[in-house]
């Protein structure tokens, strides 16, 4: 077909009014209709694949402080969290030394009496370990500790008790290390360690401490 003949739109001089419009107003429509529209060439895969391809993220203002910050807190996070760990861990080992220290100062109780009823009352529990009696002159309460090797210690005054109070005594001391509450209470730490920003945690050592206590006296 033959492409169409330009249109050529020319103003009059004079502004326009009655009896002035363009002069060639008329031949507008016809012009317009004989346009064709030209076919648009086909895209080919790389316009199609700029063309879905999403837009890089705007880079604002704010978002280098904001980046920054957040590489800080990364780096400062896992250094608290440590420092902590180290201190309970440390504060673990303090405690651990102290007890070895106490028992190298002890001095093993080598009465027949004390003798005979651990002997007694570790039969009626039914212990598959050996127990070590000692004696503090620098303790006046009964503890036991050891995980491997447990020790039953006694305060100096304890002599003078009536043959109830040391058989109380000594089953209450027995049942920790019958139920293995030095190993509990090892893991219980450590557990603190780790997850010592908790709150909960240090509740639940604490509950475990009194829970632990009301069945060794059960």
């Amino acid at each position: 077909s033959e492409s169409p003949a330009p249109v050529t739109l020319r103003w009059s001089d004079k502004p326009a009014g009655p009896g002035h419009s363009f002069e060639s107003v008329t031949a507008l429509p016809a012009a317009i209709g004989e346009v064709q529209a030209t076919p648009a060439e086909p895209a080919t895969d790389g316009q199609e694949a700029a063309a879905i391809a999403p837009l890089p993220d705007k880079v604002g203002p704010d978002d280098g402080p904001r980046r920054g910050q957040a590489n800080l807190l990364a780096a400062w996070v896992p250094l608290v969290w440590a420092v902590g760990t180290l201190l309970v861990l440390g504060w673990l080992c303090l405690g651990a030394a102290i007890m070895r220290r106490l028992g190298r100062r002890c001095e093993p109780i080598v009465d027949g009496s004390w003798a005979a009823l651990l002997g007694r009352l570790s039969a009626e529990l039914k212990l598959d370990r050996s127990v070590r009696l000692l004696r503090s002159d620098h303790r006046s309460m009964p503890m036991a500790w050891g995980i491997f090797k447990p020790r039953l210690l006694l305060p100096a005054e304890a002599s003078s008790w009536p043959a109830d109070r040391r058989r109380v005594v000594l089953l209450h001391e027995l049942a920790h290390i019958k139920r293995r509450d030095p190993l509990t209470q090892f893991i219980t730490q450590i557990a603190c360690a780790l997850y010592w920003f908790n709150p909960l945690v240090w509740v639940a050592a604490r509950r475990m401490v009194t829970e632990r206590e009301q069945a060794c006296d059960d």
